[in-house]
């Protein structure tokens, strides 16, 4: 938003629900034009962008801050299936759903969470609201999962604010986590469907090829639906024979990921199931090649831009990796990323606009707003 003329540019106010305190690199993010001001949901004002902005919200107690925002902006955005009930939320709470992970693998889930998301889900689609997608991959779901819908659909992705580190940075930050300078990368947290045991399998084929080659990992080792997938992970990659060439480093700044992808050889997605991903649109960003999994989202977000392989299929991962790693020195073209940042901001103002337009529900779903 913050690339938007100040002419069209919104005040965007920021509610945080974190409990614990925002790492530096995320506050820095804070102090662009668009902020307008971060709080606590009790209230208590983390980031105001100027003086007019504080004291509209000093001369209120903390507790009523919360409740004046809701009140007086326009959009309170996003707004998840699970914070919506028959009866509400409001026209100006839209509706937020990334993708329908639970209907494509619904062997990730409980009988308990399938029955919460598909009556949430549900509910969200029939209101006659807007309802934001992140990909034509999510709102072709939406039709055939819920096709008596009523919510105007919009396909609105994101756009990554990743930047390229200079050279001496990427090697810098290479050189402190002690990896090579050949490396497969895969920025996921170890949750189930990020799919880490096809990987696995196709380091080992790899291996068994000729080729040994590193694979790097960042992110959780934790998935509250299945606590102990990273334990039976590495116990299936030392069977493997290849858990001494899996370096895990854990929770890192984001910084770091950036120069890890930088650095990596080739980033790798192996994911069964994903909505708008973010190490797809960051890869984008920094021009850098990546080996995805073939789901409908990731040909949408990747178009030309990236290698495919059967989801799902180390021997296809295996064979798709053998052809990049042989092309390990060419990135793909950045093209003018910061064209589609600013189609993006100016896509959501589009969204305003015909939100502001219509009179009554009715199917919109043919607009492609980053197109505006």
């Amino acid at each position: 938003m913050s690339l938007l003329p100040d002419v069209k540019r919104p005040d965007l106010f920021i509610i945080s629900y974190a409990s614990e305190p925002w790492p530096e690199e995320v506050m820095a993010t804070w102090q662009c034009p668009a902020v307008a001001a971060v709080l606590q949901i009790d209230g208590t004002l983390l980031y105001r962008r100027d003086e007019s902005v504080a004291q509209r919200l000093i001369s209120l107690p903390p507790a009523n801050r919360h409740r004046f925002l809701e009140q007086s902006t326009d959009i309170i955005f996003p707004m998840f299936p699970a914070d919506y009930s028959e009866g509400g939320p409001s026209p100006r709470q839209w509706l937020w759903i990334p993708d329908f992970q639970h209907r494509h693998r619904p062997e990730f889930f409980s009988e308990q969470e399938l029955a919460f998301r598909n009556r949430t889900y549900a509910m969200a689609a029939r209101r006659s609201g807007p309802l934001i997608l992140s990909s034509h991959a999510a709102r072709d779901d939406v039709r055939a999962f819920v096709p008596d819908h009523a919510a105007r659909l919009y396909v609105w992705p994101f756009r990554s604010l990743a930047r390229p580190l200079p050279y001496a940075k990427v090697e810098e930050t290479r050189r402190r986590y002690g990896l090579p300078d050949r490396f497969l990368y895969i920025p996921n947290q170890f949750w189930v469907h990020k799919d880490h045991r096809t990987a696995f399998h196709a380091l080992a084929l790899l291996r068994a090829r000729g080729t040994a080659i590193k694979l790097v990992c960042t992110g959780s080792p934790t998935d509250p639906r299945s606590r102990d997938h990273y334990r039976h992970l590495f116990e299936e990659a030392a069977v493997l024979g290849v858990a001494d060439a899996i370096h895990h480093l854990g929770v890192i700044p984001h910084q770091d990921v950036i120069g890890l992808m930088q650095a990596a050889t080739c980033v790798v997605q192996p994911s069964l199931s994903e909505g708008w991903n973010t190490a797809v649109e960051d890869s984008l960003a920094l021009g850098l090649s990546i080996v995805a999994s073939d789901l409908p989202v990731h040909r949408e977000q990747l178009g030309k831009q990236g290698h495919l392989f059967r989801a799902g299929d180390p021997s296809a991962l295996a064979d798709v990796l053998s052809t990049s790693l042989d092309r390990s020195t060419a990135a793909w073209p950045n093209a003018d990323y910061d064209a589609l940042r600013r189609d993006c901001a100016y896509g959501f103002l589009q969204i305003i606009d015909t939100e502001r337009a219509l009179s009554g529900p009715q199917d919109i779903s043919g607009i492609e707003p980053w197109q505006a």
